[in-house]
């Protein structure tokens, strides 16, 4: 359905419980982060502590990254917005533009970052993406006239010609029932929406590493920890 870098979205006819053992798997990807922040001197009306937790939730590259460790420095002096992009270092930040605080004229800020790799499992600021599914819905159309209900849909699911409704993209559909709710105010039963078969699988990645690439890595994931099990057992 979808297969970009940032997002892939696919039809999954697995059983529900697979599909949630890889999406837990993917909490243990491993990532980079900041985890421990030297601040030598911080003029702005933000707290250290805030500095802090803003930087470790700045997402890295994963592969610009060719060493074990990661070490960045940001030395500013006001006025100026600081940037997530300030900071230098032998890794590269996904976002340039994520404040990190603001200085006045004559302020400064100074600071040393290091990152290593971590899991989602360990802290949000080392999951590498969002990673969802949800079940395919099955639409029944009753009555095809019935083009006031239809066009409330925001995910653009029906097609709507000559005053005829039909289903267009079916897999849009999240079963929000804006559709069934317009039929009720206006008296009608034109449309049935119900669980179907099979699941829409999705990954949107926060940019530390690509959406396919943290697929693949969940499911390494998920064989390895099956092995341990299956040798544990015997």
């Amino acid at each position: 359905m979808k297969n970009t870098p940032e997002k892939i979205e696919f039809a999954f006819e697995g059983e529900e419980e697979l599909a949630n053992a890889i999406r837990r798997s993917a909490n243990e990807v491993e990532v980079f982060a900041i985890h421990e922040l030297e601040i030598h001197k911080n003029d702005s009306v933000l707290y250290d502590e805030i500095i802090a937790h803003r930087v470790g939730l700045i997402p890295l590259k994963k592969d610009s990254v060719k060493t074990k460790e990661v070490t960045m420095k940001l030395v500013e002096k006001g006025p100026k917005t600081v940037y997530s992009g300030d900071m230098k270092g032998n890794a590269k930040v996904v976002y340039d533009k994520m404040i990190i605080t603001k200085l006045e004229d004559g302020q400064e800020i100074e600071f040393i970052a290091k990152g290593k790799l971590g899991k989602g499992t360990e802290h949000v600021k080392y999951s590498p993406g969002l990673v969802f599914y949800r079940n395919v819905a099955d639409i029944k159309i009753k009555d095809p006239n019935c083009e006031d209900c239809a066009s409330v849909c925001p995910l653009d699911v029906f097609d709507i010609k000559d005053g005829k409704v039909s289903v267009k993209n079916l897999e849009n559909c999240d079963m929000c029932e804006s559709c069934i709710e317009e039929c009720k105010k206006k008296g009608k039963d034109s449309i049935e929406i119900k669980k179907g078969k099979g699941l829409v699988f999705s990954i949107e990645s926060y940019g530390q590493i690509d959406a396919p690439a943290i697929f693949e890595e969940s499911i390494k994931t998920l064989n390895q920890n099956l092995n341990e099990v299956k040798k544990a057992l015997k």
